[in-house]
């Protein structure tokens, strides 16, 4: 929807005097390579001039020309103006980088130093020239500081080209020259303590250069420092002799020897005199307070009762920290209007721009703050400690509110900070300031959901927002309940009552162009985080980017190391770096996870400054660690694991698990990010997310192969089959037949496990047709997928089939030395022999089977077979031991949290309490399997529950109640075609009769 109103030009700002740099609208720009970026020099040098091609070439290359020099003219000019105007329709001409016969102008609009770094600096050191031909020499002092605080480094490091080594050079030279001036008027100004400090640093650069020598002599004369001064001509003067071959000229001479004769006129200049108009005032600097305040009110609270807190012998001083738009300064300042009363001698503020490029001055905070507690500018002393002590002075015996907006880190606010109870401070900043002693930390973090509601409905209007509470709803959601970002939203709506609450959400739905719309006039969610952005290394930049780009809602340590492909220790440094910096979260200890606005920024960024290769190996990294961790995972449980061979072969280490406890628990804490990025890569593999291409499909695939072993595939069955249909299309669609088989035989097995019998049986047989006999993970695959269909005939009634199928299943695993598979198709054999009235072969197969299990090693064979063997003999009419069977079994269940078969063991062992008359244990064992069952939604294990609860109902002669279970059991058993429904319809029959 539009508003009608034409966008704003875009705003172009170019860095030169350091780093190499552009932006448009706050955004960075890739500039692309150092010859298109000496032609983008060529241009911004020459703000609005059309430069010939001939000129621009000689520019480039000089003499030496190459053959293509006018095509790569062409490319660069082309490429600059796809940068820099994004938004250009095809074919249109250019307005910024714009053809000019057959040259090219920049017209960035405007004031060119405005746009473009170099040019503001020659301006300011030209306003700097004026105010000192007028006499204001402080002003032109501060205007020459402001001109060098553009200056981060060489100018155009790396331009290759004779214009860009030429312009380094000037630009240099008119760098020094400035500073030169700077520190002339820092003499005039008596700052000659300070001016001594700078210009040391300076010779050290330029040793020889004299009008330097000379500002140092004359700073450390008036310092009370004759010798050092006198020392500091002597070596100059044999440097020139040394290296130039000259003695030093008239002027250095000269003032050397008024040094010598103690020429009155150098003495430093008197201090201005008191201004009497500076007298003692109550300053009352507090910003506005804030009318829609909403939300926090606990939070609100605590801040308040922090700021007043009984002064005891230390300051109060309560930090707020949290990511950028979190609301820190709006909760600051509105605690500080609901305290000021009580701070009688008044309130000062400083915002501290601590997440921009030029921080605030701790020496120039304390002189506006002594100014504003009636100190005359001339008696403001020079160093930042002298006036930090003087600041504690006056303000000792005060009851002051100071609050510190914004800062950068603990080092910045120490020298602000009073000495002396009386006063409180209050603190925000975007990063943790743990380093401050005594402070009250609070970490102000995105709104609830109610909170963010109220907010919004504030500015809306509560009738407004009533109206659509839906797309409210939604709208604060897709904000993330950032406060920023909500009031960004609600004022856009206020202001537009054309536009619907559904309609700005419908804008929103796409993520791509979410942070596009989360912008209103000089605010803009992008653009706070940026700020944040620009103050990382670059280290800790490549993996705030690198760690957004797998899905899901969040990292471990182990698995962000993998990522960002650093040792874990490293990797964790680098993440609590991050977290200190407010652009990651930390809710428990070792897993690290985005805001949801933060993770869109971060993957923007990647987009601009990683290349499509660098972005699917980052996720491709994760994978490959998910996968080596969960084969460590599976050896640990079951040190005869095969799984492994299902997968393709890792190169990475994985997680290393010091016990079977810790690995039972691995699957479990990370399936949620398991399932997270094999979604994600099922995506790219089906093209559907071009932002991140060239995932693979068949690690997804391994990963869910391994998860289904390792997790109760039965609990988390609507998690595997909403990433197994779309997988299984992007494996037809790719005619990837590995993939397919292995997404065939999971559906299948799901398919078997919920009893949908139909259904499982020709995935299972489509899986063993895809299988490749020839490849070894394949052949692995194919004794699992032989015994899972020779269960399914089984539970079908097809014992003798099965019996053949498994018998197969059986010589495939002792072909590949499968103990624990050989031990559990042994225990199916087992109930294939007691389904067609065999109990005694049924018993020697599963006690086989136990003791393969144990020859193994593996605690799922153990277990798997311990219930089978439970089953069997009570087939065999041997109850009492087949309790004992069971419960061993359960306990490991329980151990291995395999919650399905934990209901199942509790069912077959209620059977077999009923079998023995205990009949009260039976009824609670049947309950609980019931309760289980009906968590996960199990048809059969509902069924068997109910059956077995029916049976010991019926022992303890409460009919009806019985005859309701079995009822249920028998409709569920026929419903799907399972074996057990005979005997339970006898068995109401039987009630019937009685």
């Amino acid at each position: 929807m539009d508003d009608g109103t034409a966008p704003a030009p875009a705003l172009l700002r170019f860095h030169v005097l350091g780093t190499m740099a552009a932006w448009r609208n706050d955004q960075p720009l890739p500039i692309g390579s150092p010859q298109q970026v000496a032609l983008l020099t060529s241009l911004l040098l020459r703000p609005g001039q059309a430069v010939p091609l001939k000129q621009l070439i000689d520019d480039l290359w000089g003499d030496e020309v190459p053959d293509h020099a006018v095509g790569a003219v062409r490319t660069y000019a082309s490429r600059l103006r796809s940068v820099l105007e994004p938004d250009r329709p095809r074919r249109a001409p250019g307005v910024v980088l714009v053809s000019v016969g057959d040259g090219y102008a920049l017209r960035t609009g405007g004031d060119p130093a405005r746009s473009v770094d170099a040019h503001s600096f020659t301006a300011g050191c030209a306003e700097a020239v004026r105010l000192r031909g007028r006499g204001a020499t402080q002003d032109a002092y501060d205007q020459y500081g402001a001109a060098l605080a553009l200056w981060q480094g060489e100018a155009l490091p790396g331009v290759p080209g004779p214009y860009a080594e030429q312009h380094r050079g000037w630009l240099e030279q008119r760098r020094i020259a400035a500073v030169e001036a700077r520190l002339e008027l820092g003499l005039e100004l008596g700052r000659h303590v300070e001016v001594s400090a700078e210009v040391g640093a300076l010779v050290a650069e330029h040793p020889l250069r004299e009008h330097l020598r000379g500002l140092q002599l004359l700073a450390l004369y008036r310092g009370g420092r004759q010798a050092e001064a006198l020392a500091c001509f002597a070596e100059v003067r044999t440097l020139l002799i040394e290296e130039l071959g000259v003695e030093p000229g008239p002027e250095l001479t000269r003032l050397h020897q008024r040094i010598l004769n103690a020429d009155p006129e150098l003495a430093a200049p008197p201090p201005p005199p008191a201004d009497p108009s500076y007298a003692v005032v109550r300053p009352a600097q507090l910003p506005t307070d804030i009318a829609d305040f909403a939300g926090r009110e606990e939070q609100l609270q605590q801040v308040v009762a922090a700021l007043r807190a009984p002064a005891g012998q230390a300051v109060p001083v309560t930090a707020l920290s949290g990511i950028g738009g979190s609301g820190k300064t709006t909760l600051a300042v509105h605690a500080a209007h609901r305290v000021r009363a009580e701070f009688t001698d008044g309130q000062l503020f400083a915002d501290l721009r601590g997440a921009e490029h030029v921080t605030a001055d701790p020496g120039l905070v304390l002189v506006d703050f002594l100014h504003s507690l009636g100190t005359a500018p001339g008696s403001i002393p020079e160093r930042l400690e002298e006036r930090s002590a003087l600041f504690r002075s006056l303000v000792d015996g005060r009851r002051l509110l100071i609050v510190l907006d914004n800062a950068r880190d603990a080092a910045q606010i120490r020298p602000l900070l009073p000495g002396t109870p009386g006063c409180a401070v209050v603190v925000t900043s975007r990063v943790q300031l743990a380093e401050l002693p005594g402070a009250r930390l609070f970490e102000v973090e995105t709104f609830q959901r109610a909170e963010a509601l109220d907010l919004f409905s504030a500015i809306v209007g509560t009738e407004r927002a009533a109206a659509e509470p839906e797309a409210v709803d939604t709208l604060v959601a897709a904000c993330g309940y950032l406060p920023l970002a909500v009031r960004i939203l609600a004022s856009r709506l206020a202001v537009r009552p054309a536009w619907s609450a559904a309609a700005l959400a419908e804008r929103l739905a796409d993520q791509r162009r979410r942070l596009d719309e989360l912008h209103l006039g000089a605010l803009g969610v992008e653009a706070t985080f940026q700020l944040s952005y620009e103050q990382l290394r670059p280290d800790q930049a490549r993996a705030f980017r690198l760690l957004a780009l797998p899905e899901g809602h969040g990292l471990p340590t182990a698995a962000a190391a993998a990522v960002i492909g650093l040792p874990e220790r490293e990797a964790e440094a680098v993440l609590e770096s991050l977290y200190e910096a407010g652009l990651l979260l930390a809710r428990m200890p070792g897993h690290y996870q985005y805001h949801d606005l933060l993770r869109l920024f971060a993957r923007r960024r990647s987009e601009h400054e990683d290349s499509a290769e660098d972005r699917v190996a980052a996720v491709q990294l994760l994978v490959d660690h998910l996968l080596a961790s969960m084969g460590n995972a599976s050896r640990a449980l079951d040190p005869d694991s095969v799984l492994v061979r299902h997968f393709q072969p890792t190169r990475a280490v994985g997680v290393a698990f010091a016990d079977r406890e810790k690995a039972a628990r691995w699957p479990h804490s990370e399936s949620a990010l398991i399932f997270s990025i094999t979604e994600q890569m099922v995506r790219s593999a089906a093209d559907e997310d071009p932002a991140a291409p060239g995932l693979e499909l068949r690690p997804a695939v391994d990963l869910l192969l391994g998860l289904v072993w390792l997790l109760d595939g039965q609990v988390h069955a609507s998690r595997f089959r909403d990433v197994l249909r779309p997988a299984g299309v992007a494996a037809r669609r790719r005619g990837d037949r590995t993939a397919e088989a292995r997404v065939c035989y999971l559906t299948g097995l799901l398919d078997r496990l919920a009893a949908n019998h139909r259904a499982a049986e020709p995935e299972l047989r489509q899986a063993l047709a895809l299988l490749d006999p020839q490849d070894a993970a394949d052949r692995a695959l194919r004794a699992t997928v032989t015994n899972e269909i020779a269960l399914l005939l089984n539970l079908t009634s097809r014992t003798e089939e099965a019996l053949v199928c498994f018998l197969e299943s059986l010589a495939f695993c002792r072909e590949l030395g499968n103990i624990a598979g050989e031990a559990r198709v042994l225990s199916n054999i087992a109930r294939a022999h007691l389904a067609a009235g065999r109990a005694d072969e049924a018993v020697a197969c599963a006690e086989e089977a136990g003791v393969t299990a144990e020859r193994s090693g593996s605690a799922t064979s153990i277990a798997d077979t311990s219930y089978q063997l439970g089953i069997a003999l009570r087939g065999a009419g041997r109850a009492e031991e087949a309790g004992v069977r069971l419960r061993r079994a359960l306990g490991y269940f329980r151990e291995q949290q395999r919650r399905s078969f934990e209901g199942l063991a509790l069912a077959r062992l209620a059977e077999c309490l009923t079998d023995q008359q205990l009949l009260s244990e039976a009824v609670a064992c049947a309950e609980q399997a019931a309760a289980i069952a009906e968590e996960l939604d199990s048809r059969y294990a509902r069924a068997l529950a109910q059956a077995a609860l029916g049976r010991a109902l019926s022992g303890q002669h409460r009919v009806d109640r019985a005859r309701e279970c079995l009822t249920e059991a028998l409709a569920l058993f026929e419903q799907l075609q399972a074996p057990d429904a005979p005997a339970t319809r006898e068995l109401l029959e039987r009630l019937a009769a009685d």
